[in-house]
């Protein structure tokens, strides 16, 4: 009897804490969403100048340590497309694993496959309305591409997980 409490006293860990991961993640992308145009464009410089230097340290004479001008632009754009897909991978990783922790219906990533195709809409009306920034249909698309590769990596992790487990337990 106590195996099947601590099983379920996990369980319903993991329920939380990815709870509280996916809440926190959707707080923190419209926090950011929020920011007045040039609050969001000196925090995506600050990466930008970080990445930079990252960058000079392993490559000094790459186009990425040395970019002024267009090509910091560029190099600007770059890091904002990639910060913007990352996030929402994220989420739709941490989404996916969410759900499946409170169902095992073949149908489980309906609703964070809804999600993936909403919060991007909602984050965009938000930045819309949100002065010095502008509703951005490639962010859009960038988010929702990220949101669903996250989808995928976490259905991925997910069957190769339940492989694993099935395997150790013909093989105990």
């Amino acid at each position: 009897m106590k195996d099947g409490r601590t099983k379920k006293g996990k369980i319903i860990a993991l329920r939380v804490v990815l709870t509280a991961a996916c809440v926190a993640l959707v707080a923190f992308i419209f926090y950011n969403s929020l920011k007045t145009g040039d609050e969001s464009a000196a925090e995506s410089n600050i990466v930008t100048d970080t990445v930079q230097k990252i960058i000079g340290f392993f490559a000094p004479k790459s186009w990425i340590a040395n970019a002024t001008g267009a090509e910091y632009e560029r190099l600007h754009s770059y890091v904002r497309t990639l910060a913007h897909f990352s996030e929402f991978g994220l989420l739709g990783a941490l989404m996916s694993w969410c759900w499946r922790a409170y169902t095992s219906d073949k149908l489980c990533l309906l609703f964070p496959v809804c999600l993936v195709l909403f919060i991007p809409v909602l984050d965009e009306s938000l930045q819309f309305l949100t002065a010095g920034r502008v509703a951005d249909t490639s962010d859009l698309f960038v988010d929702t591409i990220g949101g669903i590769c996250g989808l995928a990596f976490a259905t991925i992790t997910l069957i190769i997980g339940k492989a694993v487990l099935s395997k150790k337990r013909k093989g105990d």
